[in-house]
């Protein structure tokens, strides 16, 4: 039998704004370990998930001295910028991202942050089926890995296009060009809230995910939405052998209910 795992991140919420969520995770899918993230609300999901089983809570720390450096450094834009490139062209000069992790994640979104955390999850644990979601105010009404095939991604798709979300273009563009931009504007708006997929193309999905990343670093301290346009350069144009599955999250993997707000 497959290893299931569930992966969430909760660093802001409150214990009430996801007790649904797990909820529905041990009624659509009791045999699946569900992974949270929690910081200074450690302690409250702790008590408060207690009772229910599979539940595994990793408490998240940054490494105290690259998140003081990295603080001082994100004042500025241009020492952000400077030392940004430096982190890139060490990379590209080494061709490894371990040891730079630490000093780079910092300087990273937290969307983006999350996704060398996943990384390190899966070297620890040996789930063979994985999802990604964000679990606030959202519930799953069915099990998200009945249908999963073994070489497949999976990825929630918003109802408008690229071309319609005016800051997603934006910050698309600033990070790769205005040609790729034209190259995929007129398709679906997709969400890295939810992903889904086996190990195999999961791990595939994080590992060119971080190489994006530190491809692209001097430019993505400076896009507020770097996470959603590297997500979708990855499903549109990269993943190679993966077969891509866009869905309605709605629909499909989450049901999103105003009642958790």
């Amino acid at each position: 039998m497959n290893k299931k795992a569930i992966i969430t991140f909760v660093v802001d919420y409150k214990s009430e704004q996801i007790r649904e969520f797990i909820f529905s995770c041990q009624r659509v899918c009791p045999e699946a370990d569900l992974f949270i993230y929690a910081s200074d609300n450690f302690p409250e999901l702790k008590r408060d998930s207690a009772t229910f089983s599979n539940v595994k809570l990793i408490r998240y720390q940054e490494s105290v001295l690259p998140k003081i450096v990295g603080k001082l450094i994100m004042r500025s834009a241009w020492a952000a910028k400077i030392v940004a490139l430096l982190i890139q062209h060490l990379y590209q000069w080494t061709g490894k991202a371990k040891g730079l992790e630490r000093w780079l994640a910092p300087l990273l979104q937290f969307k983006l942050r999350r996704l060398i955390m996943m990384r390190e999850l899966m070297e620890a644990y040996s789930h063979e089926q994985i999802m990604l979601l964000d679990s606030r105010d959202g519930i799953l009404h069915s099990n998200p890995f009945e249908k999963l095939s073994r070489n497949m991604i999976v990825t929630g798709k918003e109802r408008l296009a690229m071309k319609e979300m005016e800051s997603s273009r934006k910050c698309y563009e600033a990070i790769y060009s205005t040609q790729e931009l034209v190259e995929v504007e007129n398709r679906s708006q997709l969400s890295a809230d939810v992903i889904l997929g086996f190990r195999h193309a999961f791990g595939q999905y994080l590992r060119e995910s971080i190489e994006e990343i530190f491809q692209n670093i001097s430019k993505i301290v400076q896009v507020p939405e770097a996470a959603a346009a590297i997500h979708t350069r990855l499903l549109y144009k990269r993943l190679h052998g993966i077969d891509k599955r866009l869905v309605s999250q709605r629909e499909v993997i989450v049901a999103h209910t105003n009642a958790l707000s």
